[in-house]
């Protein structure tokens, strides 16, 4: 029986036994996200209200829930594919995750005062999960979802009347 050290990491994940991509994934999330913090200078999760991690290179993202004034997130250009960990964020008002790898957004509904949404560039792949989504975003205004086929463009323009949508 072979015995392995507690990764000095471990309180930031719950669960113990994860692979080691994911976990490695999650650390370069969370040095992303720390980097940040410290270049901004601030002392407190509550003081947080902008995260700028784009070309990070991400393929996961660490919970982000404990910011909760954060009302703008840049995670466009990396490779992520799940955004569950946005569903929290009840305060985010400009979200942009253009050219990921995002196969639904299934969980957006949450963020109800998101005005701008950007989507572009990825692999949404069923339209009918994205349409509800995006029927259930109030002050959604500003929406980008180019490099779809038209059916998915013109759906989406169909239910969102209010919607600025750039192609």
């Amino acid at each position: 029986m072979s015995w392995a050290p507690v990764s000095p990491w471990s309180f930031v994940f719950p669960f113990p036994r994860i692979g080691r991509d994911l976990e490695a994934a999650l650390l370069r999330s969370l040095k992303a996200v720390d980097n940040q913090i410290k270049i901004h200078g601030h002392k407190r999760n509550i003081d947080v209200l902008e995260l700028f991690l784009s070309q990070k290179d991400l393929t996961e993202v660490i919970d982000l829930s404990r910011y909760k004034k954060l009302k703008y997130l840049w995670l466009h250009h990396n490779k992520i594919h799940d955004i569950r960990f946005l569903t929290r964020n009840y305060c985010l008002t400009e979200l942009y995750l253009n050219n990921n790898a995002i196969f639904e957004i299934d969980g957006l509904r949450n963020l109800t005062c998101l005005y701008i949404l950007m989507l572009h560039h990825n692999e949404l792949t069923d339209i009918s999960v994205t349409v509800k989504e995006l029927k259930r975003m109030p002050n959604l205004r500003i929406l980008s979802i180019h490099a779809y086929s038209y059916m998915v463009i013109k759906t989406t323009i169909l239910i969102a009347e209010d919607f600025f949508i750039l192609f």
